[in-house]
């Protein structure tokens, strides 16, 4: 993505959200306290300093800058002709933490529907990276075809992932 269509972006969002700050306190003023009108406030400052980061950044941009996520395809690659565990690891360990999230979320009462949804995906494909990481980078096209039909695992994997994950969402949100 090119870096000032990144930061115009990010320009219109910071702005739109301050200008609908306001509306906020308008919309609840029945409600409007001493901690609501801290955390708007707070809330303003945040997004003022967002806003004047992302002004700073596009004017110092240079015009055929490019904006990516991620690592870089380079160290994707090395990673896989390695078999690092690294990234499998790391994305196992993002779906355990998803997963106790909603946990202690649920305790709560604040549990994130996108959280659970995701979570067993990530659990699943990380846990078959981890065990055996050709599973793991056979999802990245670039890097090629895998031995064993593992882009076949991975993707089955990450479906049935999904899928067990609507379903719990469904069962603890929409039920």
């Amino acid at each position: 993505m090119n870096a000032r269509t990144y930061y115009l972006v990010r320009i219109t969002m910071y702005s739109a959200l301050l200008l609908v700050i306001p509306v906020f306190a308008v919309i609840g003023r029945s409600r409007l306290d001493s901690i609501t009108i801290t955390g708007l406030s707070i809330l303003g400052a945040l997004v003022a300093g967002l806003l004047a980061h992302a002004v700073w950044r596009y004017r110092n941009v240079p015009a055929a800058a490019q904006i990516t996520y991620g690592p870089s395809p380079e160290v994707v690659r090395a990673h896989a002709a390695a078999g690092s565990r690294r990234m499998p690891l790391y994305t196992f360990g993002a779906g355990v933490l998803g997963i106790a999230v909603t946990y202690f979320g649920m305790q709560h009462g604040r549990a994130n529907p996108i959280v659970v949804v995701g979570s067993p995906a990530m659990l699943l494909v990380g846990l078959a990276g981890t065990i055996h990481p050709p599973v793991f980078y056979a999802m990245r096209r670039d890097l090629g075809e895998q031995p064993g039909g593992a882009r076949a695992i991975a993707y089955f994997l990450g479906i049935v992932g999904l899928g067990l994950g609507g379903f719990a969402a469904w069962w603890l949100f929409w039920r």
